[in-house]
């Protein structure tokens, strides 16, 4: 039995609904960040482009108050940029932007035949043996992204753009990743038990039940590459904080805060990312 008990409310923050379309989106900058819809497609930084979308937690379902804006823009010339990053061997680099009139918003521009360039790219994967080890995590993650986007102008063209990936395949290609990864802790689990060694038998097994929760969830459309991130969100919204798997990872991964109170927990959390601030701290400065 789980002692920590979940208020309504934090059970009601915990499971947000995704963002399928763009009056949701609209309402939801609104209302929770003060942004209109309009002054996003407006911004010159946006408006270069034309296709444009938004993804990552505000569309998950896993935002708050703090959460970035994560805006996709399709364009070979952006005005500027900050950093270039790889999406995948052999493939175009993307590039990214903060909006400096708009707090929290980052624009990553993709090439303008990103979709047809990445479909070809996934299809080819799917066909070889080693596909779910194929793909590397910024693959994944922009896969995820570009799938479950909302639209913010050229909506027509996006769901064009958006159907050339093959979400039901993209749902399977994760769940497999996941389910390997499960397989290949079973036998550390194993030689760990064999030498008594019952501090990293119970870390691999929680690992496993991890990559099986992942492996759940991606089959139910659950594709987001921030397991660790959003895990506990994900396995709420799809199965509830009452079910087998809530309680049998919770279980496992804190036995010790089931005999604390919140005040404890807090205190504790407060405490530990201190440390670790001036640890990151000490680390920066000595680099």
């Amino acid at each position: 039995m789980v002692a920590l008990q979940l208020s309504q409310k934090a059970i009601s923050t915990m499971i947000k609904s995704r963002i399928q379309s763009t009056k949701e989106l609209s309402e939801l900058l609104e209302i929770s960040f003060g942004i209109s819809l309009d002054s996003l497609i407006k911004s010159p930084l946006i408006s270069v482009a034309g296709d444009a979308y938004i993804s990552g937690s505000l569309i998950d379902g896993f935002w708050n108050e703090k959460s970035d804006i994560d805006i996709y823009a399709f364009s070979d010339n952006p005005l500027s940029y900050d950093l270039c990053y790889d999406l995948g061997p052999n493939l175009p680099r993307a590039r990214r932007k903060l909006v400096p009139d708009l707090q929290r918003v980052e624009v990553t521009y993709l090439p303008q035949n990103f979709d047809s360039v990445y479909g070809a790219y996934f299809d080819n994967y799917l066909t070889q043996e080693s596909a779910p080890m194929a793909l590397g995590p910024e693959a994944m993650e922009i896969l995820h992204r570009f799938s479950t986007g909302v639209p913010l102008a050229a909506h027509g063209t996006f769901a064009d753009r958006q159907a050339r990936i093959n979400r039901g395949a993209l749902q399977q290609y994760f769940a497999d990743v996941h389910l390997r990864r499960a397989d290949s802790y079973l036998e550390d689990v194993v030689g760990a038990l064999a030498e008594d060694d019952l501090i990293n038998a119970t870390t691999l097994t929680r690992c496993r039940i991890e990559c099986v929760a992942d492996s759940l969830l991606a089959q139910l459309g659950e594709t987001n590459t921030r397991v660790e991130k959003w895990r506990w969100k994900k396995i709420a919204r799809a199965f509830g904080v009452e079910s087998d798997l809530w309680r049998s990872l919770y279980a496992i991964t804190f036995p010790a805060v089931q005999k604390l109170s919140k005040s404890d927990i807090r205190t504790s959390l407060a405490n530990a990312n201190a440390f670790l601030t001036s640890q990151i701290g000490d680390l920066e400065g000595a680099a």
